[in-house]
């Protein structure tokens, strides 16, 4: 069996990988209770430092991070070899293990396979830029609408036009998407357009999230990573981090940082498996392969600090050298 995840890994581009990786690294159980705590004193959240190089080195280089950083999470080691056999059944390890934390965590989640993931956080994710949306002044509305405008007309005239119809309006002008998210009329939509399929509502979503964001090419805001799910706020309350703290500081960390990172699996997998309707030329999965090889070769080859900093950066990596 193919597994959606790593199709969609294998086709992601570099601005969302790197997004990915640094909202995963900035996710920690005493940044996440900082980060909400300055948000409750009306203080904006800081923007989590981008990866090493992220503009320069190889892309694939920075997928395998990602699914390093995945494999981690659900307690599977980074592997020393590949093939793309392999690779697919961990991206299939993978969501399967999505989906059972989306059921632990969310209440509202009825679903069973990574398709009812998908469509469920997308969902969610629109209500998410409505309320931002909502929230913002006039100007920055404005500003918000037009960029979601023009990553309307970057699509295709298929996926346009049923996006246009989905929504309701006559024109897909930045006053009628304006007028549509002020009435959440944009969740309504997008939640027919999601159970329909197709690729115009990830493309619309991603770039909305972006607009709102005020950051194009960072789809998704690091508010939403941390509201996500309901035990985000019970894992970061004060009952909690008090007694934590208190009692083994290191072994609640530890446990704090591994229950973040598995509340944050849904929307990660969800963000790159919808990836996988991007085109590409040749097989992305199997260039994804040698990727691996190479990064594995390059990571032999290293000089001490190198090798310590690709060490430090991809989880799981220093138990296959």
């Amino acid at each position: 069996m193919h597994s959606v995840l790593i199709e969609g890994l294998a086709r992601q581009g570099r601005g969302p990988l790197a997004a990915q990786i640094a909202l995963w690294d900035d996710s920690g159980i005493w940044t996440t209770a900082y980060t909400q705590a300055r948000q409750k004193l009306g203080a904006k959240a800081s923007t989590p430092a981008m990866p090493r190089d992220h503009e320069t080195r190889p892309v694939g280089e920075l997928r395998l991070l990602v699914l390093a950083r995945l494999l981690d999470a659900v307690g599977s080691r980074f592997p020393e070899r590949l093939s793309v056999g392999r690779l697919h059944e961990l991206g299939l390890t993978i969501e399967q293990a999505a989906v059972q934390a989306l059921i632990r965590t969310d209440k509202t989640f009825s679903g069973a396979t990574i398709n009812d993931m998908t469509r469920h956080m997308l969902h969610k994710a629109a209500k998410v830029v409505e309320d931002e949306f909502r929230r913002a002044d006039e100007a920055q509305q404005r500003e918000m609408a037009e960029r979601i405008v023009a990553a309307a007309e970057a699509m295709g005239d298929g996926d346009r036009e049923a996006l246009r119809q989905t929504l309701g309006v006559d024109t897909l002008s930045a006053d009628a998407v304006r007028k549509v998210m002020l009435t959440s009329g944009m969740s309504a939509g997008f939640a027919a357009l999601v159970s329909a399929g197709g690729f115009a509502s990830y493309t619309m979503l991603t770039s909305a999230i972006a607009a709102v964001a005020g950051a194009v090419g960072v789809t998704l805001p690091f508010g939403f990573y941390m509201t996500a799910t309901s035990m985000l706020a019970a894992l970061t309350s004060p009952m909690v981090l008090g007694p934590l703290g208190l009692v083994v500081v290191a072994a609640a960390t530890f446990w704090g940082n591994k229950k973040i990172h598995q509340a944050m699996l849904p929307m990660l997998v969800t963000q790159n498996a919808v990836a996988a309707g991007l085109e590409a030329s040749g097989d992305p999965v199997a260039t994804l392969v040698d990727d691996h090889a190479a990064f594995m070769e390059s990571y032999r080859f290293a000089t001490g600090r190198e090798m310590m900093i690709r060490a430090k950066e991809c989880p799981g990596l220093w138990k296959v050298s």
